[in-house]
Protein backbone atom coordinates (compact mmCIF):
# COMPACT_ATOMS: atom_id res chain seq x y z
CA UNK A 1 0.00 0.00 0.00
CA UNK A 2 2.99 2.46 1.20
CA UNK A 3 4.80 1.80 -1.95
CA UNK A 4 1.41 2.14 -4.24
CA UNK A 5 1.31 5.62 -3.19
CA UNK A 6 5.15 6.10 -3.46
CA UNK A 7 4.78 5.40 -6.64
CA UNK A 8 1.45 7.30 -7.27
CA UNK A 9 3.21 10.31 -5.79
CA UNK A 10 6.20 10.40 -7.97
CA UNK A 11 3.96 9.52 -11.36
CA UNK A 12 1.80 12.78 -10.66
CA UNK A 13 5.38 15.01 -10.05
CA UNK A 14 6.24 13.57 -13.09
CA UNK A 15 3.10 14.68 -15.36
CA UNK A 16 3.20 17.99 -12.80
CA UNK A 17 6.44 18.86 -14.09
CA UNK A 18 5.56 18.29 -17.87
CA UNK A 19 2.76 20.49 -17.74
CA UNK A 20 4.70 23.15 -16.05
CA UNK A 21 6.91 22.87 -18.57
CA UNK A 22 4.22 22.78 -21.60
CA UNK A 23 2.80 26.20 -19.21
CA UNK A 24 5.74 28.04 -19.77
CA UNK A 25 6.39 26.89 -23.24
CA UNK A 26 2.69 27.96 -24.45
CA UNK A 27 0.98 29.76 -21.60
CA UNK A 28 -2.52 28.71 -21.03
CA UNK A 29 -3.70 28.63 -24.54
CA UNK A 30 -5.48 25.30 -23.87
CA UNK A 31 -8.15 27.51 -21.92
CA UNK A 32 -9.90 28.24 -25.08
CA UNK A 33 -10.54 24.57 -25.36
CA UNK A 34 -14.40 23.17 -24.75
CA UNK A 35 -14.65 20.36 -22.87
CA UNK A 36 -15.70 18.11 -25.99
CA UNK A 37 -12.17 18.72 -27.57
CA UNK A 38 -10.25 17.55 -24.71
CA UNK A 39 -12.06 14.45 -25.27
CA UNK A 40 -11.00 13.60 -28.65
CA UNK A 41 -7.17 14.58 -27.60
CA UNK A 42 -7.90 11.89 -24.78
CA UNK A 43 -9.68 9.61 -27.22
CA UNK A 44 -6.44 10.12 -29.99
CA UNK A 45 -3.81 9.39 -27.23
CA UNK A 46 -5.91 6.34 -25.71
CA UNK A 47 -6.49 4.62 -29.76
CA UNK A 48 -2.90 5.54 -30.12
CA UNK A 49 -1.56 3.36 -27.20
CA UNK A 50 -4.14 0.36 -27.86
CA UNK A 51 -2.56 0.93 -32.06
CA UNK A 52 1.07 0.17 -30.21
CA UNK A 53 0.02 -2.38 -28.34
CA UNK A 54 -1.76 -4.50 -30.74
CA UNK A 55 0.45 -3.85 -33.36
CA UNK A 56 3.63 -3.65 -31.59
CA UNK A 57 4.53 -0.58 -34.61
CA UNK A 58 5.44 3.07 -32.93
CA UNK A 59 6.45 5.06 -35.87
CA UNK A 60 6.37 7.98 -34.13
CA UNK A 61 9.00 7.19 -31.42
CA UNK A 62 7.45 8.58 -28.45
CA UNK A 63 6.89 5.67 -25.98
CA UNK A 64 3.43 4.98 -24.77
CA UNK A 65 4.50 5.89 -21.18
CA UNK A 66 4.42 9.45 -22.47
CA UNK A 67 0.89 9.16 -23.82
CA UNK A 68 -0.50 7.85 -20.17
CA UNK A 69 1.10 11.13 -18.83
CA UNK A 70 -0.38 13.06 -22.12
CA UNK A 71 -4.05 11.74 -21.08
CA UNK A 72 -3.51 12.17 -17.18
CA UNK A 73 -2.57 16.16 -17.72
CA UNK A 74 -5.42 16.46 -20.67
CA UNK A 75 -8.06 14.93 -17.50
CA UNK A 76 -6.24 17.64 -15.77
CA UNK A 77 -7.25 20.36 -18.16
CA UNK A 78 -10.92 18.97 -18.14
CA UNK A 79 -11.42 19.35 -15.03
CA UNK A 80 -10.07 22.78 -14.86
CA UNK A 81 -12.73 23.53 -17.83
CA UNK A 82 -15.47 22.22 -15.70
CA UNK A 83 -14.57 23.94 -12.81
CA UNK A 84 -14.16 27.06 -14.57
CA UNK A 85 -15.41 27.06 -18.25
CA UNK A 86 -13.60 27.78 -21.01
CA UNK A 87 -12.53 30.95 -22.10
CA UNK A 88 -13.22 32.48 -25.84
CA UNK A 89 -10.16 33.79 -25.79
CA UNK A 90 -6.88 34.36 -24.68
CA UNK A 91 -6.69 37.43 -24.51
CA UNK A 92 -9.89 38.64 -22.15
CA UNK A 93 -9.10 42.47 -21.68
CA UNK A 94 -9.10 44.98 -24.60
CA UNK A 95 -9.65 48.92 -24.95
CA UNK A 96 -12.24 51.21 -25.75
CA UNK A 97 -11.80 54.75 -26.55
CA UNK A 98 -14.49 57.22 -26.80
CA UNK A 99 -13.59 60.22 -29.51
CA UNK A 100 -16.32 62.54 -28.20
CA UNK A 101 -16.85 65.53 -29.98
CA UNK A 102 -19.41 67.09 -28.09
CA UNK A 103 -17.80 68.81 -25.12
CA UNK A 104 -21.36 69.06 -23.30
CA UNK A 105 -21.18 65.51 -23.20
CA UNK A 106 -18.32 64.90 -20.94
CA UNK A 107 -20.02 64.42 -17.64
CA UNK A 108 -21.99 61.46 -19.73
CA UNK A 109 -18.72 59.43 -20.52
CA UNK A 110 -17.40 59.83 -17.34
CA UNK A 111 -20.82 57.77 -16.37
CA UNK A 112 -19.75 55.60 -18.81
CA UNK A 113 -16.39 55.03 -18.31
CA UNK A 114 -17.14 54.34 -14.35
CA UNK A 115 -20.03 51.98 -15.56
CA UNK A 116 -17.86 50.22 -18.18
CA UNK A 117 -14.76 49.59 -16.01
CA UNK A 118 -16.52 48.54 -12.46
CA UNK A 119 -19.35 46.54 -14.13
CA UNK A 120 -17.30 44.45 -16.21
CA UNK A 121 -13.70 44.40 -14.94
CA UNK A 122 -13.43 41.01 -12.95
CA UNK A 123 -11.57 37.91 -13.00
CA UNK A 124 -8.64 39.33 -15.49
CA UNK A 125 -11.23 40.39 -17.78
CA UNK A 126 -12.79 43.58 -19.14
CA UNK A 127 -12.38 46.76 -20.87
CA UNK A 128 -10.39 49.15 -20.56
CA UNK A 129 -12.63 52.30 -21.35
CA UNK A 130 -10.67 55.73 -22.49
CA UNK A 131 -12.24 59.08 -23.33
CA UNK A 132 -10.86 61.45 -25.56
CA UNK A 133 -11.64 65.04 -26.52
CA UNK A 134 -11.72 65.68 -29.85
CA UNK A 135 -10.58 67.11 -32.06
CA UNK A 136 -8.04 68.33 -29.41
CA UNK A 137 -6.79 64.52 -29.05
CA UNK A 138 -6.36 64.62 -32.38
CA UNK A 139 -2.44 65.53 -31.81
CA UNK A 140 -2.02 63.55 -28.50
CA UNK A 141 -3.55 60.15 -29.16
CA UNK A 142 -4.36 59.81 -32.52
CA UNK A 143 -1.08 58.04 -33.97
CA UNK A 144 -1.79 55.61 -31.16
CA UNK A 145 -5.10 55.03 -32.08
CA UNK A 146 -4.29 54.59 -35.80
CA UNK A 147 -1.03 52.92 -35.74
CA UNK A 148 -0.81 51.30 -32.15
CA UNK A 149 -2.46 47.65 -30.66
CA UNK A 150 -4.77 46.50 -32.79
CA UNK A 151 -7.18 45.05 -30.25
CA UNK A 152 -9.10 48.08 -29.52
CA UNK A 153 -12.54 49.19 -30.42
CA UNK A 154 -13.88 52.79 -30.93
CA UNK A 155 -17.01 54.66 -30.51
CA UNK A 156 -17.28 58.20 -31.95
CA UNK A 157 -19.61 60.12 -30.76
CA UNK A 158 -21.33 63.71 -31.68
CA UNK A 159 -24.48 66.11 -31.20
CA UNK A 160 -25.80 68.21 -34.06
CA UNK A 161 -26.30 71.56 -32.97
CA UNK A 162 -27.91 74.05 -35.50
CA UNK A 163 -26.68 77.75 -33.09
CA UNK A 164 -23.21 78.15 -34.33
CA UNK A 165 -21.92 81.35 -35.86
CA UNK A 166 -20.43 81.21 -39.72
CA UNK A 167 -17.15 81.98 -40.24
CA UNK A 168 -16.44 85.20 -42.81
CA UNK A 169 -13.48 87.13 -41.30
CA UNK A 170 -10.96 87.39 -43.65
CA UNK A 171 -7.93 87.99 -41.07
CA UNK A 172 -9.36 84.60 -39.52
CA UNK A 173 -9.50 82.53 -42.96
CA UNK A 174 -6.31 83.66 -44.45
CA UNK A 175 -4.77 80.80 -46.40
CA UNK A 176 -8.03 78.82 -44.92
CA UNK A 177 -10.63 79.95 -47.50
CA UNK A 178 -12.30 76.70 -47.61
CA UNK A 179 -13.96 77.54 -44.06
CA UNK A 180 -15.22 80.58 -45.45
CA UNK A 181 -19.20 80.21 -44.52
CA UNK A 182 -19.24 77.03 -42.06
CA UNK A 183 -19.69 77.24 -39.05
CA UNK A 184 -18.07 75.40 -36.39
CA UNK A 185 -20.63 72.39 -36.21
CA UNK A 186 -20.10 71.49 -39.82
CA UNK A 187 -15.87 71.98 -39.13
CA UNK A 188 -16.04 69.55 -36.37
CA UNK A 189 -18.47 67.50 -38.63
CA UNK A 190 -15.75 67.18 -41.56
CA UNK A 191 -13.00 66.47 -38.95
CA UNK A 192 -14.99 63.88 -37.41
CA UNK A 193 -16.22 62.72 -40.58
CA UNK A 194 -12.60 62.10 -41.85
CA UNK A 195 -11.24 60.14 -38.95
CA UNK A 196 -14.03 57.68 -39.70
CA UNK A 197 -13.22 57.70 -43.41
CA UNK A 198 -9.20 56.80 -42.14
CA UNK A 199 -10.77 54.39 -39.53
CA UNK A 200 -12.18 52.80 -42.25
CA UNK A 201 -9.44 52.52 -44.60
CA UNK A 202 -7.07 51.26 -42.17
CA UNK A 203 -9.94 48.89 -41.25
CA UNK A 204 -10.06 49.98 -37.15
CA UNK A 205 -13.60 48.78 -36.00
CA UNK A 206 -15.37 51.48 -34.69
CA UNK A 207 -19.06 52.34 -33.78
CA UNK A 208 -20.72 56.11 -34.54
CA UNK A 209 -23.43 57.76 -32.49
CA UNK A 210 -24.80 60.94 -34.60
CA UNK A 211 -27.65 62.38 -31.85
CA UNK A 212 -29.62 65.51 -33.77
CA UNK A 213 -30.57 66.58 -30.51
CA UNK A 214 -29.83 66.83 -26.49
CA UNK A 215 -33.85 66.05 -25.12
CA UNK A 216 -34.59 64.08 -21.90
CA UNK A 217 -35.95 61.17 -24.38
CA UNK A 218 -32.33 60.90 -26.52
CA UNK A 219 -30.36 60.58 -23.09
CA UNK A 220 -32.58 58.70 -21.53
CA UNK A 221 -32.22 56.09 -24.86
CA UNK A 222 -28.71 57.08 -24.76
CA UNK A 223 -28.31 56.16 -21.13
CA UNK A 224 -30.42 52.98 -21.28
CA UNK A 225 -28.37 51.42 -24.40
CA UNK A 226 -25.54 52.04 -22.73
CA UNK A 227 -26.66 49.56 -19.27
CA UNK A 228 -28.35 47.31 -21.23
CA UNK A 229 -25.25 46.99 -23.63
CA UNK A 230 -23.07 46.20 -20.21
CA UNK A 231 -25.43 43.56 -19.05
CA UNK A 232 -24.78 41.84 -22.50
CA UNK A 233 -21.21 42.16 -22.43
CA UNK A 234 -21.31 40.75 -18.96
CA UNK A 235 -22.82 37.99 -19.76
CA UNK A 236 -20.26 37.18 -22.80
CA UNK A 237 -17.23 37.65 -20.49
CA UNK A 238 -18.72 35.62 -17.92
CA UNK A 239 -18.34 38.01 -15.20
CA UNK A 240 -21.22 39.48 -13.03
CA UNK A 241 -22.04 43.20 -14.20
CA UNK A 242 -24.05 43.73 -10.87
CA UNK A 243 -21.37 43.86 -7.87
CA UNK A 244 -17.82 45.53 -7.58
CA UNK A 245 -16.08 43.32 -5.23
CA UNK A 246 -12.41 44.60 -4.65
CA UNK A 247 -13.62 48.29 -4.60
CA UNK A 248 -15.31 47.00 -1.35
CA UNK A 249 -11.94 45.28 -0.14
CA UNK A 250 -10.47 49.30 -0.61
CA UNK A 251 -13.27 50.52 1.50
CA UNK A 252 -12.79 48.06 4.06
CA UNK A 253 -9.00 48.53 4.21
CA UNK A 254 -9.75 52.47 4.44
CA UNK A 255 -12.04 51.51 7.75
CA UNK A 256 -9.40 49.81 9.44
CA UNK A 257 -6.79 52.31 8.90
CA UNK A 258 -9.29 55.08 10.07
CA UNK A 259 -10.16 53.17 12.93
CA UNK A 260 -5.91 52.18 14.04
CA UNK A 261 -5.68 56.22 14.28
Amino acid sequence: MEQTITEYDSIIKKCKDIFAKKMKDYGSAWRILRISSLTDQIFIKANRIRTIQETGENKVGEAIEDEFVAIINYCTMGLVQLELGYDSGIEMTVEQAILNYDEKSDNLFKWYQQLIAESLGKKSRGILPLISSMPKDNHSLMQLYLDGPKKNFYTFFSVYEKNSNLINKKKLLGSHYFLKNKNLQKILYAQKKATENVFKNKKIPFRSFELLNRSEQTLGEIFCFFILETILLGRALKVNPFDQPSVELIKRETKKILLKN
